[in-house]
């Protein structure tokens, strides 16, 4: 089976079959402006961008993977994004988030060195949530066709009233 997997739970990441080796020599970072989420409304599923207040790039922890598709023969690099438990401006969007790694951990999650489940795992905790923003951004984001930076500008929720 190849590592197809889009996210990994942190919280289990060290025992998975799957992640196991990964998270103990595959490590990366993954550099994002934001990301998405999206949180459940009564009209559906409302978007909403997500990032790192007061600087334009920020780091996710990643795990990394080559591995063969067996329908095509394909060699795949693949990357995999770690979550944890939201902190508390996540959890009232979605109830996981992902690995927020602040730059002071950047050297100890990349360095191959370092494999020890003691090290790595006090790593993979919530960023704080007064150090993030987030805002509702168009459904446009629903479709991977669509690129640009317009995905990131907000939008206003309409909310219906009620007649009586």
């Amino acid at each position: 089976m190849g590592f197809k997997m889009a996210n990994a739970r942190s919280e289990t990441v060290f025992e998975k079959p799957a992640f196991r080796d990964p998270v103990r020599s595959a490590r990366c970072l993954v550099p994002v402006q934001a990301f998405y989420e999206w949180k459940v409304a009564d009209s559906g599923k409302q978007p909403y961008a997500v990032a790192v207040a007061e600087t334009d790039l920020f780091a996710m922890a990643g795990i990394m993977a080559r591995w063969q598709d067996n329908d095509t023969g394909e060699v795949v690099d693949s990357v995999t994004i770690l979550t944890c438990e939201p902190n508390t401006l996540m959890e009232a969007i979605h109830h996981r988030m992902p690995v927020i790694l602040g730059p002071g951990a950047w050297a100890t999650w990349l360095d191959p060195a370092v494999s020890r489940t003691e090290t790595l795992a006090p790593l993979l905790v919530p960023y704080p949530s007064q150090g993030m923003c987030a805002w509702p951004v168009s459904s446009v984001v629903n479709k991977v066709v669509h690129d640009g930076p317009d995905l990131l500008e907000r939008v206003k929720i309409l909310r219906q009233g009620s007649l009586f």
